[in-house]
């Protein structure tokens, strides 16, 4: 597995410093063919791609479903990356309830539910799992329509 780090620096007007962290990992598909898969924090509070930014919240929330399949147990991790899930939500919220209030509206349904739960001291694994799948369908049929 390769790992590509990209670190992105831009300038406003206004001189204010926007950085943005990318991490890209390089994976082998079933088929043997290469796939770059972000697996990135989004680090900055200003404009985020909407595109790379649901790709990371996507990415994040499969990272959560990982975790509770191979180690439920683990709740120091499943905590940490449910707040990871939220933080990147966080940078792109707001473009989506502005620009798509319906799909914002469905997606929160679900994914204020998993961060609830996620953050919890002792989740509930099978409430969990049930906001975890219900979020990545809509984030992933919100990725699709955006991406058209």
């Amino acid at each position: 597995m390769k790992k590509l780090t990209i670190l992105f620096a831009s300038v406003f007007a206004a001189g204010v410093t926007v950085t943005t962290s990318l991490q890209f990992t390089e994976t082998t598909s079933a088929d043997g063919e290469a796939q770059q898969v972000s697996t990135s924090h989004i680090t900055n509070e200003q404009t985020v791609d909407l595109e790379k930014g649901i790709e990371v919240v996507i990415y994040k929330v499969g990272k959560l479903q990982g975790k509770v399949n191979v180690s439920p147990d683990d709740i120091g991790q499943i905590n940490e990356i449910t707040e990871s899930i939220e933080e990147n939500w966080d940078m792109i919220e707001e473009q989506v309830e502005e620009k798509y209030p319906d799909d914002y509206t469905y997606i929160e349904e679900s994914l204020y539910p998993l961060i609830a739960v996620g953050k919890q001291e002792k989740p509930d694994m099978e409430e969990l799992e049930k906001y975890i799948k219900e979020s990545e369908q809509k984030l992933t049929e919100f990725q699709e329509k955006i991406s058209e």
